[in-house]
Parts: structure tokens; C-alpha cells; sequence
């Protein structure tokens, strides 16, 4: 599963912070909250793919 985020602050610079909300578990039902996770960024320029931690 990959999640279309949207960055806040100036698109042409290279550190962005993004705003990404969901709400998923794993298989036991535990809340996912933390790891890396693999997602598309919607940009100016199209959609790139990256890796986010989420600490």
C-alpha cells in the first residue's frame, strides 16, 4: 500500500515537510505509528517515489 502525500512549504526546495494522516494496523490490530514506509509525493513536477521514516 502506498499513500499520495502533499508537501508543506516551497516545492522547489529540497527538504520538505509533509503532513501525512492515516489510520492502520497490523495483523495482530495494533496501530501502526512508527517505520519506514515506502510513498508517492504528488509534485509540480508529477509523482516521485521515496521512502519516509515516521518516528
Amino acid at each position: 500500500m502506498d499513500w499520495i502525500v502533499s508537501g508543506v512549504g516551497d516545492a522547489k526546495t529540497v527538504e520538505i515537510t509533509y503532513s501525512i494522516n492515516w489510520n492502520m494496523s497490523n495483523s495482530n490490530g495494533a496501530r501502526v505509528s512508527n517505520g519506514i514506509y515506502f510513498v508517492r509525493i504528488q509534485t509540480k513536477a508529477g509523482v516521485q517515489s521515496t521512502t519516509i521514516t515516521v518516528k
